[in-house]
């Protein structure tokens, strides 16, 4: 657990530990040497060993050390693609996750990318598109924080559309879901009326 002075940004395939109010991201560590769509086609042997805990078993099966490096450079661009949003550069990181779905289909079917997605068409203000994709990206799992800036954004969706109830329900599910983010827990703070004297 983190201590809360502390938090951790993303700094190409891995995180950096940076101060609590430290939160800038230098784009040096997205520079690679080698992009996975070099190396998609030249995929060789099974020689890896991939150990998967399901339950109280240890599963394991071959898999080639390209798909290994294909795999971490992906998150690194997924990464990427959450600085983008975060930063309202959301046309950049939908541009970002289509290649990253172009190379391997399966981030589909992955909370966390769905998510990024979401909150990224949302800025562009396709909010129905934005809608689907977080609550697929719900129904599949997000973790604590994820969850929380989801249900913060189907709130706005549906203050747009004028169903205040629902998405004031949204916003309170928002706050129990933050997982400590102070980002969310600001906005939500700053969205509470002032207290009646």
């Amino acid at each position: 657990m983190l201590h809360p002075s502390m938090t951790l940004v993303p700094a190409g395939v891995l995180w950096k530990l940076v101060p609590a109010g430290e939160q800038l991201v230098d784009l040096k560590y997205w520079r690679f040497p080698v992009q996975p769509e070099d190396i998609q086609g030249s995929v060789g042997r099974s020689r890896g060993l991939d150990l998967v805990r399901r339950g109280n078993t240890l599963e394991g099966h071959a898999e080639p050390y390209e798909k290994r490096l294909i795999d971490l450079l992906l998150k690194g661009r997924l990464g990427l693609a959450g600085v983008y949003v975060l930063t309202g550069r959301a046309s950049e990181a939908v541009g970002l996750l289509d290649t990253v779905r172009l190379v391997d289909p399966d981030y589909e079917a992955r909370p966390d990318f769905l998510a990024t997605l979401g909150q990224a068409q949302f800025q562009l203000g396709k909010d129905e598109l934005a809608e689907d994709v977080l609550q697929r990206a719900m129904r599949l799992g997000l973790a604590p924080g994820a969850r929380g800036w989801a249900y913060y954004t189907l709130g706005e969706i549906r203050e747009k559309k004028g169903r205040p109830k629902e998405a004031e329900a949204m916003f309170v599910e928002a706050a129990s879901a933050s997982g400590g983010d102070l980002r969310l827990q600001a906005r939500l703070a700053a969205r509470r009326p002032p207290p009646e004297k």
